[in-house]
């Protein structure tokens, strides 16, 4: 290969992505581009916005998941259904053992 050719390339680094999209989470979660939104809505997902984009800082994420990771890890005892929710806090709960029923 000719050494007057290798000045020519230009080299960039690679750059690890700093803020991804809804889709890009999706992916890294495994779950449904749906449930990222919900997540942002519920803010227990941060974003930012850049104009009407909405983008989701990859130390958001990172947060996010060492969360979850801590509340599955926290003897929290009996009751613990799901983050935040415990049973008894349906009225139907207190009624009988019946879950709640399905919206859809």
């Amino acid at each position: 290969m000719d050494a007057r050719a290798d000045t020519n390339v230009v080299r960039v680094p690679h750059v690890e992505p700093l803020l991804l999209t809804a889709d890009d989470v999706a992916a890294t979660l495994a779950i449904g581009r749906t449930k990222v939104y919900e997540l942002l809505a519920s803010r227990a997902l941060e974003s930012v916005r850049i104009g009407t984009c909405r983008r989701i800082p990859v130390v958001a994420l990172q947060r996010f998941v060492e969360a979850l990771q801590a509340d599955q890890n926290d003897d929290l005892g009996p009751g613990r259904r799901a983050r935040g929710v415990t049973v008894g806090a349906y009225p139907e709960d207190l009624a009988t053992d019946a879950s709640r029923p399905r919206a859809w």
